[in-house]
This record gives structure tokens, C-alpha cells and sequence, in this order.
């Protein structure tokens, strides 16, 4: 056996406690990809940070802004250029803490508020097709859009790119529709870990299975945010996820974890 490709790229996290200013966001972020990630991350231009390209040529773009002190702009670019989401989380003007996920094909960062908030993008894997499509290629996420609003839709959505554009739609299968469906639970109460197998419309024509998002994991919604689990990868190799900011899905129960450390 071998651990699965999704869960093969590298990883690093980061918290920092009581931050009042998304600057520190930024300067964090560059931190953590383009000097200490490895592979490194570049900066093209201020503030824009492009991913390491994998043996295929795929990468993907953070580009983050400071809207205001307390609200930090996340836009996410495909390697064409186009932009697959532009949101935004905030943080609290008396201080958040603020954990960042990221590694050569993922990039999350976590506002831990009362509410918290979450934003963030990640190529997805294809094998074992050997030919992907640029287009489908990148996810993304964020809490608010540039001007405030929420977006309180569940883990199984997330922005990509949809036939002709990009858009927020429903791309993870959730198993059975109900909310009465445990299907990531066995019958003996045990927590079941799956990939988030994500689909979305290609070319108009109808809607296929394009990938795995890199380093995330679906797991129980009774788990609750910020929860560390430790989940076996393969023989004898453990990773240890973090549920992130995400809306429950209801019709099955789960929640999103990212890859934090090797237990």
C-alpha cells in the first residue's frame, strides 16, 4: 500500500493568538509559503502568492488584501488567471485567533471567532486519471463576500469552475439526502474519514467526479469545529486533521478537516 495521493503533498500549520489586524494575516501567510513552505510558494507581486507548480504544471493563486483592519480579502486564482472565488473573512477588532493551513497544493486560513470563519482554495487531485482539465482544476471558499455578507452554505459547497464560469454550488456527494442519515458513522458508533469527492458541470454537457481536494478529509459532524482527530493514512502512518470552519451538511452528517501534523 501507499498513502493515497490526495495525502501526499506537503503540510504545514500555524496558530497565532490575538490578532487584531489582518496585516498580520498576510505577513503570516508569506511566512508560512513562500519562506519556510517546501516546497516554496512564490510572491509574483505584492501580496499575490502562487503555489509550486506539480510535475503536470498545475498551480493555484492567493491573492490576499487587507479590506480593513479587521477584514481580510482572499481572492483565488486558477492557473489561466481566472478568479474562482473572491470572499473574505474578518477577524475581531480585540483579537482572534488565526490558524493557517497550508502546504505545495492547499492554503486555509481559520478565524477562530465565536463564529468562526473560514477561506481559503486547493487544486484537486485527479488519479488516478493521468489528464486533467485546467479548468477544473482549483476549489475555493470564504465566509463573506468583499463587502460583509455571509454565506452560511454547507461543506458540501464550495466555488469552482462550472461549465462556463465560476460558481457556489453543491459539488460533494453527500451519500443519502436526509437529515435523519448518519453516513459517516458505522453502526458501532466509530467515525468514518472519506475524501471530498468533488464534481462539477464540464463544458455544459453534464456533471462528473473531477477530484480530491489536497490534505482534506469529510469526518462526523458531532466531532464540532476546531476538533483534532488523528486518522490512519495507510500501514503504520497516522495524520492528524483539524476541522475547519465549514458549515454541517446535514444530509449525512459531516464536517471538513485539513491536514494539520504527523502525530
Amino acid at each position: 500500500m501507499a498513502v493515497p495521493s490526495f495525502l501526499n503533498s506537503s503540510y504545514r500549520y500555524l496558530e497565532r493568538a490575538s490578532v487584531t489586524d489582518v496585516d498580520t494575516c498576510i505577513t503570516d501567510f508569506r511566512s508560512e509559503t513562500v519562506t519556510n513552505g517546501s516546497p516554496q510558494w512564490t510572491e509574483p507581486t505584492a501580496n499575490q502568492f502562487k503555489s509550486p507548480p506539480l510535475p503536470d504544471g498545475q498551480y493555484f493563486i492567493v491573492v490576499l488584501s487587507r479590506i480593513s483592519a479587521t477584514r481580510l480579502g482572499i481572492k483565488i486564482l486558477d492557473m489561466l488567471g481566472n478568479t474562482v472565488a473572491d470572499r473574505a473573512i474578518d477577524i475581531d477588532a480585540t483579537g482572534t485567533t488565526v490558524r493557517y493551513f497550508t502546504g505545495q497544493c492547499h492554503a486555509w486560513i481559520d478565524s477562530a471567532r465565536a463564529t468562526p470563519e473560514c477561506g481559503g482554495g486547493a487544486l484537486v487531485d485527479i488519479s488516478p486519471d493521468g489528464v486533467g482539465l485546467q479548468l477544473y482544476r482549483t476549489i475555493a471558499w470564504g465566509t463573506r463576500d468583499t463587502s460583509g455578507a455571509v454565506n452560511t452554505a454547507a461543506c458540501s459547497y464550495w466555488y469552482m469552475w462550472d461549465n462556463a464560469a465560476s460558481s457556489n454550488g453543491q459539488r460533494v456527494n453527500t451519500g443519502i439526502a436526509g437529515s435523519s442519515y448518519y453516513t459517516h458513522k458505522t453502526v458501532a458508533g466509530s467515525s468514518i474519514f472519506q475524501p471530498l469527492l468533488i464534481t462539477t458541470n464540464i463544458f455544459g454537457t453534464n456533471t462528473r467526479w473531477v477530484g480530491r481536494p489536497y490534505q482534506m478529509l469529510t469526518c462526523p459532524d458531532d466531532l464540532g469545529y476546531g476538533a483534532e482527530i488523528d486518522v490512519p493514512i495507510d500501514a503504520g502512518v497516522t495524520g492528524r486533521f483539524r476541522v475547519i470552519a465549514r458549515g454541517a451538511e446535514t444530509n449525512g452528517h459531516f464536517l471538513v478537516a485539513v491536514r494539520r501534523t504527523t502525530p
